[in-house]
């Protein structure tokens, strides 16, 4: 059977059976130490818009986010460089300030790594932190706010910009390119979320994810998902729908997390003194009232799919 008819996350599942994988999150931990591996591949993740010096600093703030999801400090950085013998070395060169200065910008020492040649370009990351109470997935409870950090659908509307060569969008093509990581609101949420996960495969997924692993239902408000209302137009150009572009389509990078009603305003105060926001989306139910979402004062079932590598490409 090949992968393409399997889908990603079938994949996985079989692999941690084979891998007697006790959890699956953003990131591994153990102690106290949180671990994040992440590869970027030219065919699959590299637009062609995207210079080397940006292509570096996708690296670094993919793994991030990812350890930013488990509410912990980013410590260190390595990395894995496969390229093919052609590749210009100035282009290899500007790969490696744009990963000096996204560690730079978070505090993240760097390790070191390896290269080697391949066919195509092939970047891995690991990053490395530390958190106290590693924040999991599994831990929404019912009553709980659902909240995201930011704007979504910011880097989709980026990328159809991108497809169909529309001018007078360069600040969604800039979230598209150049994503960054909530480390700080990461560090905050580790403190006072009950769950978290990063929304890079769509926003209806994650929130499919934290029931899922919670054991919980939830009910999403159509009109609280944050973003900019010039993603209407690009939708309107595209002749796609803004449910497709906010529920389905990933990138953006933000945090999607639970808390407590008493939580909720100490996330609040923590987070404007880092000049950050969150945005009340929905609310964690019981696990018989599903998942669901509100929209036009209807409320239907939310499907949970997400983009999803093998089958997806667009």
């Amino acid at each position: 059977m090949l992968l393409r008819d399997l889908g990603e996350r079938e994949v996985i599942k079989r692999l941690i059976n084979i891998l007697e994988v006790e959890e699956y999150e953003d990131s591994a931990s153990f102690d106290n130490y949180v671990i994040s591996c992440d590869a970027v591949v030219k065919r699959t993740h590299i637009p062609r818009e995207m210079s080397a010096y940006q292509i570096g600093k996708f690296l670094v703030n993919a793994n991030l986010s990812d350890i930013a999801s488990m509410g912990a400090e980013p410590k260190f950085f390595l990395t894995s460089m496969c390229f093919p013998r052609d590749t210009e070395m100035e282009f290899v060169e500007e790969i490696a300030r744009g990963i000096r200065d996204t560690c730079l910008k978070y505090g993240v020492k760097f390790l070191g790594g390896d290269t080697k040649e391949a066919c195509e370009i092939v970047l891995v990351g690991i990053a490395l932190g530390y958190s106290e109470k590693p924040l999991k997935r599994g831990g929404a409870r019912v009553g709980d706010y659902i909240c995201v950090t930011g704007s979504i659908g910011s880097a989709a509307a980026g990328f159809y910009a991108l497809v169909n060569e529309i001018p007078g969008y360069e600040k969604f093509v800039k979230r598209a390119l150049e994503p960054e990581a909530r480390v700080k609101e990461g560090i905050i949420l580790g403190k006072h979320a009950s769950s978290c996960i990063d929304i890079t495969d769509g926003l209806a997924y994650s929130i499919g994810e934290i029931a899922k692993r919670s054991n919980v239902g939830a009910l999403i408000y159509f009109d609280r998902i944050p973003y900019d209302r010039d993603i209407e137009k690009i939708a309107d150009i595209c002749n796609v729908s803004l449910e497709k572009i906010l529920l389905y389509k990933g990138g953006d990078y933000e945090l999607l997390f639970t808390a407590s009603k008493e939580e909720i305003e100490n996330i609040r105060d923590e987070f404007k003194k880092i000049n950050s926001e969150l945005y009340i989306i929905g609310e964690i139910r019981e696990k018989n009232f599903g998942i669901k979402i509100k929209k036009d004062k209807k409320i239907i079932d939310l499907n949970t799919s997400g983009y999803e590598a093998f089958r997806d490409f667009t």
